[in-house]
């Protein structure tokens, strides 16, 4: 990057610095988490080929084929309720989606365990599939990793696309930045389109002594505070 206050971390999953930790937020979800030890596949094949974990598959050959009728499809939340919606008002996606979902862990989970039944006894096996939902909530997850690492007073993630900031005990917190796209929430306490550009500060304090404070923001743009009248 030309600009010094600009860097890639290329060496671990995560950015970490004065006891505030960020990253993406993939590795706390068993379906999308990756396996830094066995990142590609060569067994049986002429070259080797990128381990993709299940979810990347899963956006391949389920929800890619349904965005060409249903752009919406992956924006929508609780997935559940439209889910169960459009089995009633929309029974051809809905049941598209069902059959392709089935069909993807059958040739990604269940065929492989056929040709090869060591696989039945490794947990990540069956724990992407347990453990999936749309929009996925890490706050157990960040509780443990503060537990595990106690120099830790912040935790800074995305990919779940809902922003939130919650407070752990006595100077813990969890921050997630959402998403800048439009999400369509079924939920009644806030139906409708929403669009909320949220993104993290990070303030320090002349007291060195006192630990950086972690804020959620949301953009809301800049206002004319007059407009001319020419007519």
């Amino acid at each position: 990057p030309t600009d010094e206050r600009m860097r890639f971390v290329v060496d671990t999953p995560y950015y970490e610095f004065d006891g505030v930790r960020v990253e993406h937020g993939m590795q706390y979800e068993a379906m999308n988490h990756y396996d830094w030890d066995k990142k590609l596949l060569s067994e049986g094949r002429e070259e080797p080929i990128l381990n993709q974990p299940f979810g990347s598959v899963f956006i391949l050959e389920v929800l890619n084929v349904l965005k060409e009728k249903r752009p919406y499809v992956d924006r929508v939340h609780p997935f559940s309720l439209y889910f169960v919606g459009a089995l009633i008002f929309d029974t051809a996606v809905a049941l598209r989606l069902l059959g392709l979902a089935l069909l993807t862990f059958y040739r990604f989970r269940v065929r492989p365990i056929l040709q090869n039944p060591r696989l039945a006894l490794e947990l990540d096996t069956w724990k992407a599939f347990l453990e999936y939902t749309a929009f996925p909530n890490f706050e157990h997850k960040v509780r443990k990793t503060f537990r595990q690492h106690p120099h830790l007073h912040t935790i800074i993630l995305g990919h779940t696309h809902l922003g939130k900031i919650r407070r752990f005990g006595r100077n813990k917190t969890y921050v997630n930045t959402g998403t800048w796209t439009d999400l369509i929430s079924l939920d009644i306490s806030n139906l409708g389109m929403n669009r909320e550009l949220m993104y993290a500060t990070i303030e320090y304090f002349e007291n060195d002594e006192l630990p950086p404070q972690t804020r959620l923001r949301a953009w809301q743009g800049y206002r004319e505070l007059w407009q001319d009248i020419s007519f």
